[in-house]
């Protein structure tokens, strides 16, 4: 997801797909704009309430215990961090994501003559810390478990992060949710001059590519990179 340019407005690194195979892909990678808006994550249960022993009788104490205990279950045994679930039917993809955070979907795209289909964002604090998912239509089937050009992909980032004026690292090969791709790391800067860290994921499965993009700003990274791996680590595809 690129910097914002008007409340309410964003710019991500979106791509005109025309074909991805092993042969070779057909890109026209550009800035596209798109409108935010959507709805608010789901409520999830407050985390269970703190008891002292002090002063407790052994009745007391007997049902403390049980209530604490209780309150663990609840909580997920009283450790990790909680969660909630992005999941519906109309998207090809299911994630878990950090429980507190903005989701913001959208249903479809248009980009020329490319098929950007879906996306949906999840948010720590806009406009910048957030993971955003987002499924492209191929006109060529890949394989089960083949992988997209690389050297194509390389070409795709690069023009993107010229375009941003930053830096990008060498691409890596990764598989996320049983499937294969690529991850590039881009950093540029702001218009308020704040640095903005994007790690790209670029998947591939049949006439899909699902690209991940998980930005953040120094002051929230640590936090959006642990959001960030929750979702790479539960996202599954149908």
């Amino acid at each position: 997801m690129f910097y914002p340019a008007t409340p309410n407005t964003h710019y991500s690194f979106r791509m005109v797909r025309e074909t991805t195979d092993q042969a070779g892909i057909l890109n026209i990678p550009r800035l596209e704009k798109s409108g935010a808006g959507g709805f608010q994550g789901e409520q999830k249960m407050k985390p269970a309430a703190r008891f002292t022993r002090q002063n407790i009788s052994r009745t007391k104490h007997f049902a403390l215990a049980a209530a604490v205990a209780i309150g663990l279950l609840a909580s997920g045994c009283g450790g990790g961090d909680e969660q909630a679930t992005f999941a519906t039917p109309t998207y090809p993809f299911s994630f878990s994501y950090p429980d507190g955070w903005k989701v913001t979907r959208n249903a479809a795209f248009n980009y020329g003559a490319g098929a950007g289909l879906r996306s949906v964002s999840v948010s720590l604090k806009d406009p910048y810390d957030q993971v955003t998912v987002t499924q492209y239509k191929l006109k060529k089937t890949l394989p089960k478990g083949v992988n997209g050009n690389r050297r194509e992909v390389d070409k795709i980032v690069a023009q993107l992060t010229s375009e941003a004026k930053g830096t990008a690292s060498d691409g890596e090969v990764v598989s996320h949710g049983g499937i294969p791709g690529y991850m590039y790391v881009v950093e540029y800067n702001a218009p308020d001059g704040r640095l903005l860290r994007n790690q790209l994921v670029f998947l591939f499965k049949g006439r899909d590519e699902f690209q991940i993009n998980c930005q953040s700003t120094d002051e929230r990274r640590a936090e959006l990179e642990k959001g960030c791996d929750m979702v790479l680590d539960t996202i599954e595809f149908k």
